[in-house]
């Protein structure tokens, strides 16, 4: 239930796992506080509380006790996603830059500054040039150059990290279990969240190389 409201979940519809039901509540939610009502009828030994996960075009900010639903960021720029409303994202952000290259002989790379993701995938005038994981953050697109304008594209992807957990008792990163997820004494503020700063935090540059 929504604020005392009954909502059934879309026939065919699910969110990352099959298990995971979709329930349309735009219509229900209201400025300020709103209740989400679980009812478990009848009570079985194997009924378990899940997170509930509230999507679709907004941003969120960091409150005395977790987060507060605000408008949505109409663009993001460089710098961590986090920090500019939208922590728990885990897909990906494309950052594009025009070039202008007088002749395209010669080798061409793109360069990566600092950037914080699983991976990040280039393109140049919408062909895909390869993926960049590893040092030294860079990748040949000498193929896909042409004279005149260069459009160059990064999408940087994040994980599932910030979305799922675990957030509290500043865990180790590596192998996750039920154990990170319990021995919570209170409800943290949300700066207090562990999160990782997923994002392109510094421009990515075009290169000829000597």
């Amino acid at each position: 239930m929504v604020n005392g409201t009954l909502v059934k979940p879309e026939a065919g519809k699910w969110w990352l796992d099959r298990e995971f039901g979709v329930f349309k509540i735009g219509n229900l939610v209201k400025p300020g506080d709103n209740t989400v009502t679980l009812k478990a009828s009848p009570m079985k030994v194997n009924a378990e509380i899940e997170p509930v996960y509230i999507t679709g075009d907004f941003s969120v900010k960091p409150a005395e006790k977790g987060w507060t639903i605000e408008p949505v960021v109409k663009s993001l720029t460089t710098g961590s996603w986090k920090d500019q409303g939208m922590p728990y994202y885990s897909w990906g952000v494309t950052y594009s830059k025009d070039y202008s290259v007088d002749k395209s002989d010669g080798q061409y790379l793109v360069r990566l500054g600092n950037w914080n993701g699983t991976v990040a995938e280039v393109k140049v005038n919408d062909q895909p040039s390869g993926m960049v994981a590893f040092p030294p953050y860079q990748i040949d697109v000498t193929d896909n150059i042409k004279p005149g304008t260069n459009k160059v594209e990064v999408k940087v992807i994040g994980s599932l990290k910030n979305l799922l957990g675990p957030h509290f008792n500043n865990p180790a990163p590596g192998l996750v279990g039920p154990w990170h997820f319990r021995n919570v004494k209170t409800y943290p503020a949300g700066k207090d969240y562990q999160m990782i700063d997923y994002g392109l935090t510094e421009e990515f540059q075009l290169l000829k190389a000597n």
